[in-house]
């Protein structure tokens, strides 16, 4: 089972990380669309026809965070953070740059200390006007779950033919600041079912981003890139690839305390 957003506005609910949270989903309500197809997204497994035209045109999202954030002000609901995550990719959409232009200016109408939040695969960040879009937002969180491209390849599956050391090089010469934030986990990696897109070539190969040489690149590239923080955090709901498992509160913060000893603030998410 797959954790959809059937529209473009949902909440405001409790997130763990961002407080009292406004959805904002620019992407289809009824199937996932994403240049990634990771194995624990909540979204389930990114389809292998991919209909861009199903995506909310930037004068739908407009009128509908228009509408929730008049009742909100109305109805005296209070909002920590409106957040663009929804049902894959955000940066992906055509119309992003201006739809969150849009928002800025509803936002700052109607509940103007309320932060926006963008989260991001960062896979679209080497792109100059996406760049300078997500420089617009109150919090941005840009994603990274492994230290080497064959666990990213088996982690993200990333589908637009970014590799991983491009993602790694654009992280670090992205100019503005950003929070870094990680999934960590352990488990087998899967192949989806035949009509999702997925690049993986076993069922039995075993996922681990915690520890190892690839944890230890990890941090290494967490030290180059400078984030502002690291978001720590484990799987919260079912997930695509069946055998991953949780960390536990004690191993998460063990990581915690790894990023703390290279210089970076971090906090762990359960």
């Amino acid at each position: 089972m797959s954790f959809l957003h059937h529209q473009i506005i949902t909440g405001p609910i409790k997130s763990r990380r961002l407080g009292s949270s406004l959805g904002v989903n620019i992407l289809p309500s009824n199937h996932k669309i994403c240049n990634y197809n990771c194995i624990y997204c909540e979204c389930g497994w990114a389809p292998a026809q991919e209909n861009v035209q199903s995506m909310p045109k930037r004068e739908q999202v407009a009128k509908a965070l228009e509408k929730a954030l008049k009742n909100a002000k109305l109805n005296h609901t209070h909002i920590d953070s409106i957040t663009f995550s929804g049902n894959g990719e955000s940066t992906i959409h055509p119309e992003f740059a201006e739809i969150l232009n849009d928002t800025l200016r509803i936002r700052n109408q109607y509940l103007p200390d309320t932060k926006i939040t963008i989260i991001s695969n960062a896979t679209k960040i080497g792109d100059k006007k996406v760049a300078e879009a997500l420089h617009k937002a109150d919090i941005l969180m840009l994603k990274l779950d492994a230290g080497t491209a064959e666990l990213h390849h088996r982690i993200n599956k990333c589908k637009d033919g970014l590799t991983f050391e491009q993602l790694v090089e654009n992280l670090k010469n992205f100019p503005y600041p950003f929070i870094l934030q990680t999934l960590f986990f352990r488990g087998y990696d899967e192949i989806a079912p035949a009509s999702y897109q997925q690049n993986a070539t076993s069922t039995s190969m075993r996922v681990d981003n915690t520890y190892g040489e690839a944890f230890d690149k990890w941090l290494q590239i967490v030290k180059e890139i400078k984030p502002l923080s690291v978001m720590v955090y484990g799987l919260d709901r079912e997930t695509p690839a069946k055998r991953l498992e949780k960390l536990s509160q004690e191993e998460l913060e063990n990581i915690v305390f790894k990023i703390n000893q290279i210089g970076v603030e971090a906090k762990a998410y359960y």
